[in-house]
């Protein structure tokens, strides 16, 4: 039996991403590309069936996050657009965004001052 669209990803496995090693990625999660010439931020998007960007991220994932020793920086997370905004862990000196898009999942990482970086939505499925 082939699994077509209406494949969900399970969030039950857990591998280290690939930009942050001591970060956890979903391990059905598919790793799409990296940005390797903004020098203000490292991100990867992984391909993850079944989310939307109008998702919430699972607790199930959340707690993941929380037992690796991250710690959602809550007050860092304001949107003023229509837009959900990306979830931000910290641990020690290294601060992820993690947003949900159609069809994938983004970890990016600020390489410079966090507060002057906004992540780029792109989204390629509309």
């Amino acid at each position: 039996m082939t699994m077509g669209c209406s494949q969900k990803t399970s969030w039950e496995s857990y591998e280290e991403a690939a930009n942050v090693k001591s970060f956890p990625v979903p391990e059905e999660a598919n790793r799409m590309d990296r940005a390797t010439t903004n020098p203000e931020m490292d991100y990867i998007q992984y391909s993850l069936p079944g989310v939307s960007k109008n998702d919430q991220l699972p607790d199930k994932y959340i707690n993941e996050i929380i037992e690796w020793g991250w710690t959602e920086d809550v007050a860092s997370e304001q949107s003023n657009t229509s837009e959900p905004a990306p979830r931000i862990f910290v641990k020690d000196t290294t601060r992820v965004h993690l947003s949900l898009h159609n069809g994938y999942l983004t970890v990016l990482v600020p390489t410079q001052d966090a507060s002057l970086i906004k992540p780029k939505i792109v989204d390629t499925n509309n």
